[in-house]
């Protein structure tokens, strides 16, 4: 991102949100695309199109994914704990990460927009701009993928709820 050390500035992260929504590059548009950026994709695949499942709208396309590499399965990062107790700091079970991801991990794009610079909260879900049904969701302080991956910021679309 464009600020380094921006947790050591701004521990909150308001700051470094806000300096990442000003810029004006950082909404992708999935209909303007650099060339560069496709070809660079058809030499390691074919550029695939995500699409609601209950509409069939466009909502992204493979050049704005954030691609990641699921962590080692021997890895603290591979595994999932459950807390619980009053406190919530007693581990009551440990559950292993899946073997395929469930969420796609996108950039910003421009249908997300409005969403994203309109409300001021950390965390929330993104709806179909075609049938209001409800296709992923974003995190600010970041969100874990389901193959045990932390990612930040957290802006992903369910695998569950879009085609590809």
């Amino acid at each position: 991102w464009k600020l380094t050390k921006c947790m050591e500035l701004d521990p909150s992260g308001q700051l470094s949100r806000k300096l990442m929504l000003e810029d004006k590059g950082i909404f992708e548009n999935e209909e303007s695309t650099t060339n560069k950026k496709i070809a660079e994709q058809k030499d390691q695949e074919e550029v695939t199109v995500l699409r609601c499942k209950k509409c069939r709208q466009n909502l992204a396309k493979s050049t704005s994914f954030v691609r990641h590499d699921p962590p080692a399965k021997t890895s603290k990062e591979s595994h999932f704990f459950k807390r619980g107790g009053i406190s919530g700091n007693r581990i009551v079970g440990v559950e292993k990460s899946q073997d395929m991801c469930t969420h796609f991990f996108v950039e910003p794009l421009n249908w997300m927009k409005e969403k994203l610079l309109a409300e001021d909260l950390l965390e929330g879900k993104f709806f179909c701009p075609g049938c209001e049904a409800k296709v992923g969701g974003y995190n600010w302080k970041g969100s874990r993928c389901s193959c045990g991956k932390w990612m930040n910021p957290g802006i992903h679309l369910q695998a569950a709820k879009v085609d590809q």
